[in-house]
C-alpha cells in the first residue's frame, strides 16, 4: 500500500504580529507635546483664557484751575473746611427739618 506522507507542523508557531496604527501612534505623540506645553506654559495660557478682573488704578482728580493756581495755605485750608463743614451742616438741618414734617403727617394720618 501506498504511504502518504502528511506535513507535519513545525515545533515552532510563528508569534502573532501586533500591529500598532500610525493613527495611534501620532495621536499619542501628540498628547504628549499637548501634556507639555500646558506643563510649561500652563499659567500663561489661562491668563489669555481668562484674564483675572484688573482693577482700575484711581488717579486723584484734580481741577486745572487749582493747578494753575499757587497750593492754599493752610489757614486757607482751615477756611474751606470750616466752610464746607457749614455748608454740610446747613443741609442736613434742612433734611431733618423736612424729615420732621414728614414723621408729624405719617403720626397725623395714623390717628
Amino acid at each position: 500500500m501506498p504511504v502518504e506522507s502528511v506535513p507535519t507542523q513545525s515545533a515552532t508557531a510563528p508569534s502573532p504580529k501586533h500591529h500598532v496604527s500610525p493613527f495611534l501612534v501620532i495621536l499619542f505623540v501628540f498628547s504628549l507635546a499637548l501634556l507639555g506645553v500646558a506643563i510649561v506654559w500652563g499659567a500663561q495660557i489661562i491668563d489669555i483664557l481668562m484674564p483675572a478682573a484688573e482693577t482700575p488704578v484711581l488717579e486723584p482728580a484734580t481741577d486745572i484751575k487749582t493747578e494753575a493756581q499757587t497750593p492754599p495755605t493752610t489757614e486757607q485750608e482751615i477756611t474751606n473746611i470750616e466752610a464746607e463743614a457749614a455748608a454740610t451742616e446747613a443741609e442736613l438741618s434742612a433734611s431733618e427739618s423736612e424729615l420732621d414734617a414728614i414723621e408729624a403727617e405719617i403720626e397725623a394720618n395714623l390717628q
